[in-house]
C-alpha cells in the first residue's frame, strides 16, 4: 500500500506537467491542473491509508459505522471545498487548489478517527506482524489484484476519452467534465448494493447455494439499473437541470447537452453491469468481468482514433463512449450464465 502510494506521489508530483501536455489543453489549464496534482498527490500516502482503513471496516461488516463516517466526511469536504475555493468569510480564495486541500484535510481527519476507532478494539481487530502465507496472498490477489487492473482500465479509459475530447477545445473538456461527474456517481451507487452483494454471493457460494446467489445478484442489478436509467433518461430530456449547476458557458453547455442526450440513456445498463461486477467478486471468478473493462477501453480507443483521423463531429466520439458503457452491462449479464456463476 505504502509502495503504491509513493509511486503515485513520484509520478504526479514530478511528471504532472508532462502528462497533461500529452493529453492536451490550453497552457493555463495545464498549469493549474499540474499544481493541483502536485498538492494532492504529495499526500497520496494519506489517501491510501484512508482506503486501507475503509477496507477494514468493510471486512468487519461495519457498514453502518462506515456509512456514517463517509457521509460526515463527504459533507465536510463539500463545505470546506466551498469555503476554500470561493473564499468565504475570512478564508482565502484558493480556486481549484481549495478542492485539493479540503480533500486532504477531510480524508486525513477521517483516517485519524477510523484508526483510533480500530485500535480502541471497537471492531475486534488488532494489528500484528504475520509471516507471509502464499495461500492467503493468492486469495487476495485472485480478486483484489485482478480488480486493481479493472480500476487501471477505468482510469486509462477516462484519460483516453479526455485526450480525444481535448482536440475540440477547452469548452469541450469542461462540458465533458460536467457529465463525467454524473457518470462517475453511478459507480458508488452500484457499489452501495454491489458491495453488500459481494458478501451475500460469497456466503452463498460457500454454502453451494448458487441459484440463490444469482437471484440476489440479478435483483440488485435490476434495482440499480432502473435507478440509473431513470437518472440518465431524465438528464437526457432535461440537461439544463444538471449542466446549469456547473456552468453558464454556452459552448460547454452545448457539448454537455449532446453528451447527456447520447450517453445518458445507457446509464442504467452501465450501473446494472457495475453492480454485477461487484457481485462477481463473491464468486472469486473475475476474468470475464475484467475483460469487460478491457473491451470498453478498446472500443473507446477505436472510436477516438476513427473520429480523430476523419475529423468527425464530437457526437460520434460520445457514441463510442455510450457503446463502451453498454458493453460493461452486456458482458456482465452474459457472464451470469457462464461457469463462474454456475460451477455445477
Amino acid at each position: 500500500m505504502l509502495f503504491l502510494s509513493l509511486i503515485f506521489l513520484l509520478i504526479f508530483v514530478l511528471l504532472s506537467n508532462k502528462i497533461f501536455n500529452i493529453i492536451g489543453a490550453e497552457e493555463n489549464v495545464i498549469t493549474r491542473s499540474a499544481l493541483f496534482c502536485k498538492i494532492f498527490f504529495s499526500f497520496a500516502p494519506v489517501m491510501f491509508f484512508s482506503f486501507f482503513l475503509v477496507s477494514i471496516f468493510r471486512g468487519c461488516g461495519a457498514y453502518q459505522n462506515l456509512a456514517k463516517i463517509t457521509i460526515f466526511t463527504n459533507i465536510s469536504q463539500v463545505l470546506l471545498s466551498g469555503i476554500l475555493t470561493l473564499g468565504w468569510s475570512v478564508f482565502p480564495q484558493l480556486g481549484l487548489l481549495g478542492i485539493a486541500i479540503s480533500t486532504i484535510i477531510c480524508q486525513g481527519l477521517s483516517s485519524i478517527y477510523m484508526f483510533t476507532y480500530i485500535i480502541s478494539n471497537n471492531l475486534n481487530v488488532s494489528f500484528k506482524m504475520y509471516s507471509f502465507e502464499k495461500n492467503i496472498i493468492y486469495d487476495i490477489l485472485r480478486v483484489g489484484g485482478v480488480s486493481a487492473i479493472n480500476s487501471i482500465c477505468i482510469t486509462l479509459t477516462m484519460i483516453i476519452i479526455t485526450f480525444f475530447i481535448s482536440k475540440y477545445g477547452t469548452a469541450a473538456i469542461a462540458g465533458h467534465g460536467i457529465c463525467l461527474r454524473l457518470e462517475q456517481m453511478l459507480i458508488p451507487l452500484a457499489f452501495g448494493v454491489g458491495g453488500v452483494l459481494t458478501t451475500i454471493v460469497g456466503v452463498n457460494f460457500g454454502a453451494k447455494n448458487y441459484t440463490r446467489a444469482k437471484k440476489f445478484a440479478l435483483t440488485g442489478a435490476i434495482i440499480i439499473g432502473l435507478i440509473g436509467t431513470s437518472i440518465g433518461v431524465f438528464v437526457a430530456i432535461f440537461p439544463d437541470l444538471w449542466i446549469n449547476i456547473f456552468t453558464e458557458d454556452k459552448e460547454a453547455y452545448a457539448i454537455a447537452a449532446v453528451y447527456l442526450m447520447i450517453v445518458g440513456p445507457v446509464f442504467g445498463i452501465f450501473s446494472g453491469g457495475k453492480t454485477l461486477y461487484f457481485a462477481s467478486m463473491g464468486t472469486g471468478k473475475m476474468i470475464i468481468p475484467i475483460s469487460a473493462a478491457f473491451t470498453r477501453l478498446f472500443i473507446v480507443l477505436c472510436f477516438g482514433m476513427i473520429v480523430s483521423y476523419f475529423s468527425l463531429d464530437i457526437k460520434f466520439l460520445f457514441m463510442g463512449v455510450a457503446l463502451g458503457l453498454s458493453v460493461i452491462g452486456i458482458i456482465l449479464y452474459i457472464n451470469m450464465f457462464k461457469k463462474g456463476w454456475n460451477p455445477i
